[in-house]
């Protein structure tokens, strides 16, 4: 699929990464331009504080930081703060939330439960959130002994990453199946329907989550 350079596999997006914070640390003060952040809070207790307001931080909580917002995080307690963290870039008629966006997805409403046979989906962040470039952020829940319906990405402009963040599962890619468990992640790729995708629960007993991420087409400036 020609990428500009080695392991550039993402087009839309400009990072995915896993981040740690150590015990009493903080970051220096920042201020996003020309893009912006979210922050998927895996484990540990923190705060992040921007323009004026304070919020804490713990396992499930999402924060979209919008662009010209000085901010910084800190942990404040005694393990590592662990987070996934997507950067994404934001057109140039964008315009972005004037205050950080905090959501609790431990209190968030099931959005779906039946998408593709056996999604369970919680939706954290949207367009009408504030996203700029990127459409969806969204965790997806499989039950034990379930599986998602393959499907493909016929669309030369989707991006959808898919990250393990609980459980192990086995991803099926095209002829492939891959052992996934957390930390690993892959792109579908947009291949004009050549690759369909899935992942399978084997476990009996327990349920397995995904941190999903999409862009599906060119973005739309709110109204």
């Amino acid at each position: 699929m020609n990428p500009p350079q080695k392991g550039a596999v993402l087009r839309f997006a400009n990072s995915y990464s896993f981040a740690t914070l150590a015990p009493g640390a903080s970051t220096k003060a920042t201020k996003l331009q020309g893009q912006q952040e979210i922050f998927y809070i895996s484990s540990g207790r923190g705060s992040v504080t921007a323009g004026g307001e304070t919020a804490e931080l713990f396992k499930n909580i999402g924060v979209l930081m919008p662009a010209n917002l000085e901010f910084t995080l800190k942990n404040t307690g005694t393990a590592p703060l662990t987070m996934y963290l997507v950067n994404e870039p934001i057109p140039a008629d964008f315009r972005p939330n004037a205050k950080m966006l905090i959501k609790d997805e431990n209190a968030l409403p099931i959005t779906a439960s039946t998408n593709f046979w056996a999604h369970i989906v919680k939706t954290v962040f949207t367009v009408n959130d504030g996203l700029g470039t990127l459409e969806a952020f969204l965790t997806i829940t499989l039950d034990p002994l379930t599986l998602y319906q393959p499907h493909t990405a016929a669309q030369p402009d989707i991006e959808e990453i898919w990250s393990s963040i609980e459980g192990n599962s086995i991803a099926f890619l095209g002829a492939q199946l891959v052992r996934q468990g957390p930390g690993m992640a892959y792109v579908h790729p947009p291949d004009g329907g050549k690759t369909p995708h899935s992942n399978i629960n084997p476990s009996e007993d327990e349920q397995i989550k995904f941190l999903y991420i999409a862009r599906y087409h060119p973005h739309k400036v709110r109204p």
